[in-house]
């Protein structure tokens, strides 16, 4: 339990730093771009920058969250405020595929509209793209190293994933642009690439949700976990067992085990070693964090009438 405590805090401590680093690296960043955008007269990098500006929101909330996740258990939050970083992967989810939408609005508009590419600084355009493309990429390595345990710092991935892929896309659209001074090439990429960013937020969308309304957790079955305690404590039945999840790394159920009849001359004896072992056979063997554990004995009524 000390080792699971101390990874945990060095899990946060490092998800912290690589959203404090990457926030700070997309701001400056970010002004950079707006000026550039405002010498050059491209709509493209006016709209990255946009773009840079949301995920710079989206990184202060997902730093937020985690310190906010860090807080003890009190009176009025019973588990805590861990959950804190699932919602904050949820509405970072829901805004980047508002913002795709907003991308795709906005390219069908040039589209329509033809803007004329002598307006364009083209070579400002490419130039600063191609920075703003080796500033994401380092971003991205830091989060990616932080995001495997983090789904809040996934969200925020998934964020900055979105302004990597537009880097390449303003640079590839400036080159186009400027070899066949037709802008509807950059219109073109944007809608392509802001669909796959949207394909790929929906699983961050769906596995958030899914914590969020008490999902079960994906790397067991209640099948398999029943099966297992019945063979390996020879236990008469499990029932009305419960699993669901904290946030992406700590898993809690609840249950009823049947023991049997034979065991009711010692049960009060060997009920709290009975309860401790299983505790730590789901630890074991199926990294179920936190077990509620009720038992009975073979032939009592089950006095809960929950779905189990």
């Amino acid at each position: 339990m000390v080792f699971s405590s101390l990874l945990y805090m060095s899990l946060n401590l490092d998800a912290k730093n690589s959203l404090l680093i990457s926030a700070v690296m997309v701001g400056t960043f970010m002004i950079c771009e707006f000026i550039a955008s405002s010498i050059s007269g491209s709509l493209m990098l006016l709209a990255d920058a946009t773009h840079m500006l949301t995920d710079l929101c989206s990184l202060l909330i997902s730093l937020i969250s985690e310190k906010i996740s860090l807080r003890s258990a009190d009176q009025y939050r019973t588990f805590g405020y861990s959950r804190i970083k699932v919602i904050a992967a949820f509405a970072n989810g829901i805004i980047l595929i508002c913002l795709a939408v907003a991308i795709i609005k906005e390219a069908i508009y040039e589209v329509i509209t033809q803007k004329n590419v002598e307006y364009l600084d083209v070579s400002l355009m490419i130039t600063t793209s191609t920075i703003g493309l080796s500033v994401n990429c380092f971003i991205f390595f830091i989060l990616k190293r932080a995001s495997t345990f983090n789904l809040n710092i996934k969200g925020a991935l998934f964020h900055v994933l979105g302004d990597l892929l537009s880097s390449i896309a303003a640079i590839i659209g400036g080159l186009l642009i400027y070899y066949t001074k037709n802008p509807i090439f950059d219109a073109v990429i944007s809608i392509v690439l802001s669909i796959n960013i949207t394909v790929m937020t929906i699983g961050l969308l769906k596995e958030s949700l899914h914590i969020l309304l008490e999902g079960r957790p994906q790397h067991v079955q209640n099948e398999c976990v029943t099966n297992s305690l019945i063979k390996h404590f020879h236990l008469v039945d499990v029932h009305h067992l419960h699993m669901w999840m904290l946030n992406e790394n700590y898993v809690m159920c609840t249950m009823h085990i049947v023991l049997p009849s034979s065991a009711q001359e010692t049960f009060l004896e060997t009920k709290q070693n009975i309860v401790t072992d299983v505790k730590a056979f789901l630890l074991k063997h199926h990294k179920i964090q936190h077990a509620t554990i009720e038992l009975e004995l073979q032939g009592e009524k089950c006095s809960d009438t929950d779905v189990s």
